[in-house]
């Protein structure tokens, strides 16, 4: 921050932010990959995605991070209170997949948690919020399943 309220050469908000990101994103994954304290982490996800907006350059130099992020954070909620996610494999399981199967657990403590974190998503970073539900829309538009869990997203952001 120093360097870029002195105006030193090189040193941009842009620049700043990014680390700024980045450290979230560390952190997050400290906290919840290795300590396994999903809870503490769920505010770095959070700065993250604050920071992280669709409409910012930004989003495009953190783009490949955006979705293993979002991935993680929902499938905390199944960690956090100690069940198993089913299929673990995130590089295969889209954000749209964990949220439709988060939304519709057998398990109402897991829905809850789940929209609460959703609830908090929608007030950092309402556009990515407002992707997955679209995502949800395109990819399984017939299911009625599908299209309850996008509509409360959507409502999520009328909030």
């Amino acid at each position: 921050w120093d360097a870029v309220e002195a105006g030193e050469p090189g040193a941009t908000l842009e620049d700043l932010r990014w680390y700024m990101a980045s450290y979230a994103s560390v952190r997050a994954g400290e906290l919840s990959q290795i300590h396994r304290d999903y809870a503490h982490s769920r505010p770095y996800y959070l700065a993250f995605f604050f920071l992280v907006q669709e409409d910012d350059p930004l989003w495009s130099r953190m783009r490949g991070l955006i979705n293993p992020m979002l991935s993680y954070y929902w499938v905390n909620a199944w960690r956090e209170l100690g069940l198993n996610a089913g299929n673990p494999s995130l590089s295969a399981t889209t954000p749209a997949e964990i949220a439709v199967r988060a939304a519709t657990h057998e398990t109402q403590e897991l829905c809850s948690l789940w929209y609460a974190m959703s609830n908090a998503l929608a007030e950092v970073n309402p556009g990515l919020l407002r992707r997955v539900a679209s995502q949800i829309r395109l990819n399984r538009g017939e299911s009625p399943m599908y299209a309850q869990v996008a509509d409360s997203l959507e409502q999520m952001l009328m909030q």
